[in-house]
Protein backbone atom coordinates (compact mmCIF):
# COMPACT_ATOMS: atom_id res chain seq x y z
CA UNK A 1 0.00 0.00 0.00
CA UNK A 2 2.83 2.38 0.82
CA UNK A 3 4.34 1.72 -2.62
CA UNK A 4 1.11 2.83 -4.32
CA UNK A 5 0.94 6.03 -2.30
CA UNK A 6 4.54 6.91 -3.09
CA UNK A 7 4.10 6.19 -6.80
CA UNK A 8 0.94 8.30 -7.03
CA UNK A 9 2.71 11.24 -5.39
CA UNK A 10 5.74 10.75 -7.62
CA UNK A 11 3.69 10.69 -10.83
CA UNK A 12 1.69 13.75 -9.78
CA UNK A 13 4.83 15.78 -9.11
CA UNK A 14 6.48 14.71 -12.37
CA UNK A 15 3.34 15.48 -14.38
CA UNK A 16 3.25 18.96 -12.87
CA UNK A 17 6.93 19.40 -13.69
CA UNK A 18 6.29 18.44 -17.32
CA UNK A 19 3.60 21.11 -17.51
CA UNK A 20 6.03 23.68 -16.11
CA UNK A 21 8.99 22.93 -18.39
CA UNK A 22 7.24 22.39 -21.73
CA UNK A 23 5.45 24.78 -24.01
CA UNK A 24 1.79 24.35 -24.84
CA UNK A 25 2.43 23.10 -28.36
CA UNK A 26 4.53 20.09 -27.26
CA UNK A 27 2.92 19.38 -23.89
CA UNK A 28 0.72 16.58 -25.22
CA UNK A 29 3.71 14.84 -26.77
CA UNK A 30 5.66 15.23 -23.52
CA UNK A 31 2.81 13.69 -21.52
CA UNK A 32 2.65 10.81 -23.98
CA UNK A 33 6.38 10.11 -23.73
CA UNK A 34 6.21 10.33 -19.94
CA UNK A 35 3.27 7.93 -19.78
CA UNK A 36 4.98 5.50 -22.14
CA UNK A 37 8.12 5.58 -20.02
CA UNK A 38 6.23 5.12 -16.74
CA UNK A 39 4.23 2.18 -18.11
CA UNK A 40 7.17 0.25 -19.54
CA UNK A 41 9.99 0.99 -17.12
CA UNK A 42 9.45 -2.18 -15.11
Amino acid sequence: MLWGIIMSIHETILTAAIADITTKDIRGRAYGIFTLYMEYQC
